[in-house]
């Protein structure tokens, strides 16, 4: 997440893969949010992102291959450029991210607006952080 308070869009590995269409019902998904949005994760699994490696040994090519529902039913996939950070370090951040966010909506908040008060008191903080550490350079 950048420091101004917007993420990064997802990016998928080839330009031109939107817009997408299912062929069995010919919706178009004329981007990459319009297609998750408007779909929904398949229910048959555990999860609808499958991550592939391109090398074993370099974290630094991971892609995602992610599988969506149409409305229709059927299944999508789309290839997707990893952006998480899966360090040691990175894995910490992503856990307490859900154990906030979890907490969150037990005591009744919505789980998107909950996810929305969590990114944007990091980047407040982040903001505060970079500022704090441009008046010591000075």
């Amino acid at each position: 997440m950048s420091t101004t308070g917007t993420t990064k869009n997802p990016s998928p590995l080839n330009a031109r893969a939107f817009p997408k269409t299912c062929v069995t019902c010919n919706a178009v998904y004329l981007n990459e949010i319009d297609f998750f949005q408007r779909t929904t994760p398949i229910s048959n699994t555990a999860t609808d992102i499958k991550v592939i490696k391109d090398d074993e040994e370099n974290d630094a090519d991971i892609f995602l291959e992610v599988f969506r529902n149409c409305a229709c039913g059927s299944t999508l996939m789309e290839l997707f450029h990893c952006r998480r950070d899966l360090s040691e370090n990175g894995i910490r951040k992503r856990i307490i991210f859900e154990t906030l966010l979890d907490g969150l909506v037990k005591i009744g908040h919505d789980r998107m607006a909950a996810r929305t008060m969590i990114l944007e008191f990091i980047a407040l903080y982040s903001d505060v952080q970079q500022s704090n550490s441009t008046y010591v350079q000075k």
